[in-house]
């Protein structure tokens, strides 16, 4: 609660302290109602923007200015997921398969948050440096039972990436701003998990917190159609990654479950060194846990001593215990979200 009224209090002082730089900015989110009532397949403003916004100052670049480049790349592609499905499907989609009736209706209104979201973050970005454009993007979704089950991981990453870019962040308008983007995830995470699961929502005392936030950021980088950004656009992920991206058999693990880890990108397999330990650390609401990884079966068991059915844990293979550095991570980060519930129906094809 605290962080929720924290939030907004410096909004409203930054609105107070800063009335001219926002008048200038139009839409503002929180004054528009386009986004929570856009209805249909277009999305608000900036939804259909193609260019980026190049510079028209000399200034040196505001302190954040990267930060927010990258995150108004990522808050492009995710608007793009939420609109590819609601070009997709409709809302008979979603109910034949025992989901609520409001569920279109929510999926609309999430896409709309998050074109504010883009919005938001575009406005951080000072005139003295380029603000990105969308590219064009492959999400690969077929079914509506794929897509919600893409969305509820997608929004659970929320919480486990954003505290950490705060962190990160130099100036305390950007922390307080992307503060107030954290609790609008975990609004729709929270949706996510009690309207089209009846799954428990609560996640302990604590979220899970992974210290590299752009390792988790730029996963999304994976929608994007190769060559496809405009010209341009700063580049993303930014600093490149180079851990490769991981899946887990089964997808959806508690603790203390054994699970085998797949790097299911041809170019993106780690390199583990003859004769060198590698560990799968293990991140669960403030802490980790280290497990020794075997590397010729892929397979580690989950710490049991984590919160069973509780929140998200996040796995990364690294070459040193506890991961203590961002470099010592060859793969990963792996969001696992204890719901196994999710996955029966994932796999099922249709809500239980």
């Amino acid at each position: 609660m605290w962080s929720i009224l924290s939030a907004t209090v410096f909004f409203v002082t930054i609105l107070a302290q800063h009335p001219a730089s926002y008048a200038q900015q139009e839409p503002i989110p929180g004054l528009y109602e386009p986004y929570n009532k856009q209805q249909g397949p277009d999305p608000p403003y900036p939804g259909n923007r193609k260019d980026p916004i190049l510079p028209t100052s000399s200034d040196p670049p505001a302190p954040d200015d990267a930060l927010f480049q990258s995150l108004a790349a990522a808050e492009w592609t995710i608007l793009d997921f939420y609109n590819s499905a609601l070009r997709r499907f409709k809302s008979e989609d979603f109910t034949e398969l025992g989901f609520p009736n409001d569920t279109f209706d929510r999926i609309q209104e999430i896409r709309n948050n998050e074109a504010g979201h883009v919005q938001i973050t575009l406005d951080m970005i000072s005139d003295a440096s380029t603000k990105p454009g969308p590219c064009q993007y492959n999400c690969n979704i077929s079914t509506p039972m794929e897509f919600i089950t893409r969305q509820t991981l997608i929004e659970a990453s929320g919480p486990a990436f954003l505290p950490g870019l705060t962190s990160q962040a130099k100036e305390p308008r950007s922390q307080g701003v992307i503060t107030s983007l954290s609790q609008i995830e975990v609004r729709h995470g929270t949706w996510s998990t009690m309207a089209l699961f009846n799954a428990n929502p609560f996640t302990g005392p604590a979220d899970t917190l992974y210290p590299y936030p752009m390792q988790i950021l730029s996963q999304v980088a994976a929608y994007i159609i190769p060559g496809s950004c405009p010209k341009n656009n700063p580049p993303f992920p930014n600093p490149p990654q180079r851990a490769a991206t991981m899946i887990s058999n089964p997808p959806f693990p508690q603790a203390g479950d054994e699970v085998q880890f797949v790097f299911p990108v041809p170019q993106q397999q780690p390199k583990f060194e003859e004769g060198k330990e590698y560990y799968v650390v293990y991140f669960h609401a403030l802490g980790n846990l280290t497990r020794r990884f075997d590397v010729e079966s892929g397979k580690s068991r989950i710490p049991a001593e984590f919160d069973k059915g509780k929140g998200v844990i996040i796995a990364a293979i690294a070459d040193e215990e506890g991961a203590g550095r961002e470099e010592s991570v060859v793969a990963g980060p792996l969001l696992m979200l204890q719901q196994p519930d999710l996955g029966r129906v994932a796999s099922s094809g249709g809500k239980m």
